[in-house]
């Protein structure tokens, strides 16, 4: 029980005078004397350092994106204290939700961690002197289409050209035991194509990736991987004008422009011009993705 001067108003952390010049009787409050201000309630104000405000509200995983965290409440009364800021929702599949905003002190919420092929959501801002959350976990990519010839077949493609067609062969594979290959005997450009269409709609952020080998082309001969965006064929890869002789497979990967994103008409082909018997492409290992 403490003792003090007069005050206005009566409430937790406040106190109330007794009246002056009259004793009141012992109760459970406190005790007054007269000639005395005595407090009713004993001081219940916040302590230096005592942490302070409530926790925000993890956002929920949802099928699609998580949900955002929710802000932190105000901080207490301690200097120290803070309410902690809610971390972004894990999504099954989607992006990962915001962290929320931490409070006075606070850290931001950390962003919620990605679905497959989702991003991780974005850290929470931290006020005052609190600092930002960290950023949540990108998903793994989304597969659209993959080929690694293991199969034995190459029924998946569609062939053409005026030269020998690709086959798959267990000549030189670049992993596992075959790989497409193309002997095109041919100089007629493109002579012969392997071509595949790979719809990337609802998905963006596309990635083409391979590996080649090409065995004794000349400048007269031609190398060409391209994809196609519903108008146009645009070249990721060609050997043009020069030679190439590979002693060794070598990966490919290019990201592609937006043009490739939601895509029906999405199309890849690998073209193989090359007039002598001892003149080879191979492909192996062909994936399609979409980082979202």
């Amino acid at each position: 029980m403490n003792c003090g001067a007069p005050l206005a108003e009566v409430g937790v952390g406040r106190r109330r005078p007794c009246d002056t010049g009259k004793v009141r009787p012992l109760s459970m409050l406190g005790i007054c004397v007269a000639m005395t201000a005595c407090s009713v309630f004993p001081d219940a104000a916040p302590t230096v350092g005592d942490a302070g405000g409530s926790s925000g509200t993890d956002g929920g995983g949802g099928q699609t994106g998580g949900g955002s965290g929710a802000d932190a409440a105000m901080a207490g009364g301690g200097s120290s204290g803070a309410g902690a800021a809610g971390g972004g929702g894990t999504s099954a599949s989607g992006g990962g939700g915001v962290g929320g905003t931490g409070a006075s002190g606070a850290t931001g919420g950390a962003g919620g961690t990605a679905g497959l092929g989702g991003s991780g959501g974005a850290g929470g801002i931290g006020n005052a002197s609190g600092s930002g959350g960290t950023g949540g976990t990108g998903g793994a990519p989304v597969v659209l289409f993959s080929d690694d010839f293991e199969s034995g077949g190459i029924g998946a493609w569609q062939l053409s050209g005026p030269g020998a067609p690709w086959q798959a062969s267990t000549l030189s594979p670049g992993s596992g035991t075959w790989a497409a290959r193309a002997q095109p005997s041919s100089t007629s450009e493109p002579a012969s194509l392997l071509e595949r269409a790979v719809s990337t709609v609802g998905r963006s952020q596309i990635v083409v990736a391979y590996s080649r080998r090409l065995v004794q082309l000349d400048s007269a001969d031609e190398f060409k991987v391209r994809w196609f965006d519903g108008a146009t064929w645009i070249a990721l890869e060609q050997t043009g004008p020069s030679s190439a002789n590979d002693g060794a497979y070598a990966a490919r990967s290019y990201n592609l422009p937006a043009t490739a994103n939601n895509n029906a008409a999405f199309k890849i082909r690998f073209e193989c011009t090359a007039g002598a018997v001892t003149e080879f492409c191979h492909v192996d290992d062909v994936v399609v993705s979409a980082l979202q």
